[in-house]
């Protein structure tokens, strides 16, 4: 089975770095996406940066507005739905 692609919003806070973590730790989920944001330090880095781990995780934080961010989802989505 393929694993479920998760996108983590609010990836450099608490809540955030723990799902980050439960994700790249479990190969039923695949982390595909990460955001923060506008004036957050992290943007722009690794997401290994902000959990402190060795494993590296290829993807960027990026600032979105709420709208742009629910249109990425949302077309995420539609793209699993039609593989």
């Amino acid at each position: 089975m393929k694993p479920i692609r998760i996108i983590v919003a609010g990836a450099s806070g608490r809540m955030g770095q723990t799902i980050i973590k439960k994700i790249i730790s479990n190969k039923s989920f695949k982390l595909i996406g990460a955001t923060e944001g506008p004036g957050n330090k992290f943007l722009g880095s690794d997401v290994s940066k902000i959990i402190k781990s060795k494993k590296l995780v290829y993807i960027l934080l990026m600032t979105l507005s709420h709208y742009l961010l629910k249109l990425m989802l949302l077309l995420i989505l539609l793209c699993q739905k039609l593989h």
